[in-house]
């Protein structure tokens, strides 16, 4: 209790002495406060600028009007016309067609939730450019998901469809392979369907799974599905894979399939092989396995390079309760007996990796093939990170559905955008990076009518980049008044 007593004394102390003085020595030290005060104001004038609150021009996104131009371009506010049913009353002031137009915009632009909408609504740039006075509150959107039904999801495939048929129109004829792949989407709230099942970060969290197949090459995302957090990609994959083919152009042939062996079992190899395909499947390595694996005598094994740190072989292989035999291609690695894993007593520490395939290909070959699958990985957190698709912040698994096929939507749009647009160093940019080099850069919309222009602060890379978008886009319109056909002739540069 000493302590306290003294920290009071010295309080009482301290308040007594200012108060016994004067006013004019009160007054004099309020002078010199004062005087020190407007001397550091002085001192950081510089930097603490007034602010003013009148601009009408300013936006965050200076070279969202690229995006615009393809947008109009391919007639993508037609599409969502021709294709989407759902209607709100005749003198509603924001119809269907523009409240999912915007929502695209909004996912394009990185403002995948409903509250960072209203971004756009303060954004005078963007407004001028859109060509509207007025932007809807974040209400709307959340009403718009209210109001869609299963079969506004089925519309919003359609217009998906129509999209990536444009795209094959321009892109022409050719095989491709689709990669299967599943991911976790953790959730933090009350939503339907919400499971505790296979979590690698959150463990014991409810989550859904999200259900996606790519096609290879060109990464376009063919169909996305939500499921509950129990289930896995072989869960009425039947039924998804005929839904991801139905996406498939006219003009696109299915020359395989590719997946990780959470794709692996006996009714989807009869499945593709129905369908006459070929298939590259990780296949789980089980004991029966490691020990047909021992058993391959060290001359069968083909080094990848001259370390002899990778080798590859080729087996026949009958998986346990399986009616036929299938041709399977061993991966070993040489790994470091610390950090490494053994599976097989050897000399060496090896880790072994097994694929089931259908090709004639040399070993070497099916490996690398397959490893192009990796890119499915990173597409995944391309439409997660940069497209919110792990945002589910709806109760109803309906609307988180439809929600969710926006915005792969819009990854669709922005995948054929940078493969129109941008130069070829930049084609392989994700959609963030693109956003914050390129899209997301704050500028002036300025002047009236035809004599609009962007002015941007000086920047020689983006000068650069802006150049060859605008000139890869007037290339592009000629693809557009014919139709979307190939050129023949080549037109004559402007």
């Amino acid at each position: 209790m000493i302590l306290p007593q003294l920290f009071d004394n010295k309080e009482k102390s301290s308040e007594f002495s200012e108060s016994k003085l004067s006013r004019r020595q009160r007054r004099e030290e309020k002078l010199r406060l004062y005087r020190k005060h407007k001397k550091l104001l002085r001192r950081l004038s510089h930097s603490n600028l007034p602010v003013h609150f009148d601009n009408e021009t300013t936006t965050a996104f200076g070279n969202y009007a690229s995006l615009a131009t393809f947008k109009e371009a391919i007639n993508f506010k037609t599409m969502l016309k021709e294709n989407i049913n759902l209607r709100k009353h005749h003198n509603a002031r924001f119809p269907v067609i523009d409240l999912f137009d915007y929502l695209t915009d909004a996912c394009l632009l990185g403002l995948t939730r409903f509250e960072h909408t209203s971004v756009m609504g303060r954004d005078p740039g963007y407004m001028k450019i859109k060509g509207i006075d007025r932007f809807p509150e974040e209400t709307r959107f959340r009403d718009l998901m209210n109001r869609s039904t299963w079969q506004t999801l089925d519309e919003i495939l359609s217009v998906n469809r129509a999209l990536l048929k444009l795209r094959a129109q321009h892109m022409g004829p050719r095989y491709v392979w689709l990669d299967f792949d599943d991911t976790v989407i953790t959730l933090f709230g009350n939503q339907q369907q919400a499971k505790v099942g296979y979590n690698p970060r959150y463990h014991g969290r409810p989550s859904l799974k999200a259900k996606v197949c790519f096609v290879g090459d060109s990464h376009e995302l063919l169909h996305l599905r939500l499921s509950n957090g129990k289930s896995h990609l072989l869960t009425d994959f039947p039924t998804f894979y005929q839904r991801a083919k139905a996406q498939l152009p006219s003009n696109y042939v299915i020359a395989g399939i590719r997946g990780d062996c959470g794709l692996m079992n006996g009714e989807t190899i009869e499945t593709i092989e129905k369908d006459s395909l070929q298939y590259v499947i990780k296949f789980k390595k089980t004991k029966k396995l490691r020990r047909h694996i021992s058993y391959i005598p060290e001359e069968q094994w083909e080094d990848i390079d001259s370390s002899g740190d990778i080798s590859v072989t080729r087996m026949r292989y009958l998986p346990h309760g399986w009616k036929h035999a299938k041709d399977l291609v061993i991966i070993r690695k040489r790994v470091d007996p610390k950090t490494g894993q053994r599976y097989l007593p050897d000399q060496e520490y090896y880790r072994y990796e097994a694929i089931m395939t259908n090709m004639d290909q040399t070993p070497v070959e099916i490996w690398r093939h397959y490893n192009q699958r990796g890119v499915c990985e990173q597409l995944i957190g391309e439409i997660k990170d940069g497209f919110g698709v792990a945002e589910n912040s709806q109760y109803e698994i309906r609307r988180n559905q439809v929600f969710a096929m926006v915005k792969a939507l819009s990854y669709n749009l922005m995948c054929w955008f940078k493969d129109v647009t941008l130069p070829e160093e930049a084609k392989r940019w994700e959609a963030e990076t693109v956003r914050r080099k390129i899209i997301n850069v704050s500028g002036n919309v300025v002047g009236n009518g035809r004599y609009r222009y962007i002015r941007l602060a000086s920047n020689p890379k983006l000068e650069y980049i802006m150049s060859k978008i605008k000139a890869n886009l007037r290339e592009f319109l000629w693809f557009v008044v014919n139709s979307f056909n190939p050129l023949t002739p080549i037109p004559l540069r402007s």
